[in-house]
């Protein structure tokens, strides 16, 4: 007994040894370096490292720009939950009980974009958005509204919420390919009853549907809170956190840091916050779901 038990933990090492090598070379590695490579004052074309402690990290908590770009990831972080659940969940109970004969084409439509790249989102975007051949400023002048002086991507406020209109537009299918998944769960016996008690389609969503599927927001929620403090592409591709470091977020900032100012050792650092931040979130979230569970 002692003897096969030993052999299945040696099998079981075995078998488990690729993913624990993949798992130290590109995850577990790069994070300790990450980690202690915070604490050294260095570039990509410099002979060495000069050790500074962790005047990086006082140099950051006093940095006003990543101050802005944190909250900038706030921000994308907060309306994206807003709009990307509220519109996959609404969108998800139409294409689900709604319209049954064209749901499929429906579905096929809205998910459509998250199946191209971040970089071709960001171009289209920056085509509607353009000052001089964008639809956006045709719409503009044919309702008599007056566009931004400085453009739809010239100051902060307006460029963010052209930005996170951007990635909403992209991921809001995937919210609602997922919703779609939660709703097929509930049992259509609950949707008869509520219509023989003479309930609506609009009480059946907010007192049937909701509610069932609470745990499976919560963890969209998770998804876009993430994915916001992830974000890159679409704005380094529509504004690279311009004008003046207005629409930085952690993301481009970090990368500003290594490539543009050559200084890998502060860039480091913003990395280790940004997962403190990333990790704190995630505890939030966990304790979030198990109060609720409750």
């Amino acid at each position: 007994m002692k003897t096969s038990n030993k052999s299945s933990c040696i099998a079981g090492i075995i078998l488990s040894l690729p993913a624990i090598v993949i798992m130290g070379t590109f995850t577990f590695y790069p994070l300790l370096r990450t980690i202690t490579d915070s604490l050294f004052k260095f570039s990509l074309i410099s002979k060495g490292m000069q050790w500074v402690g962790l005047n990086n990290y006082i140099e950051l908590f006093q940095d006003k720009i990543f101050y802005t770009s944190l909250l900038n990831n706030l921000m994308v972080a907060t309306l994206s939950i807003i709009i990307q659940l509220s519109l996959g969940t609404i969108l998800a109970a139409i294409t689900s009980r709604g319209l049954r004969k064209t749901s499929a084409l429906a579905r096929t439509i809205v998910f459509m974009p998250i199946v191209f790249s971040s970089v071709a989102i960001a171009l289209l975007w920056g085509l509607i958005y353009d000052m001089n051949v964008g639809q956006l400023i045709n719409i503009f002048d044919s309702l008599g509204l007056n566009a931004p002086e400085c453009g739809f991507l010239g100051s902060r406020y307006v460029a963010m919420v052209c930005i996170i209109t951007a990635g909403c537009w992209q991921r809001v299918g995937f919210m609602m390919i997922i919703m779609i998944a939660a709703m097929a769960g509930i049992t259509e016996d609950l949707y008869e009853a509520s219509t023989l008690d003479g309930a609506g389609p609009i009480r059946q969503f907010f007192s049937i549907t909701l509610p069932n599927c609470k745990n499976v927001l919560m963890l969209c929620a998770l998804i876009t809170v993430i994915g916001a403090f992830k974000c890159y592409d679409l704005i380094r591709v529509l504004t690279d956190g311009g004008p003046s470091h207005q629409t930085e977020v952690v993301g481009t900032y970090i990368i500003y840091n290594a490539f543009n100012l050559s200084r890998m050792g502060y860039a480091d650092c913003i990395s280790v916050a940004l997962l403190v931040i990333a990790g704190l979130v995630g505890v939030l979230q966990l304790f979030i779901n198990k109060r609720n569970a409750r």
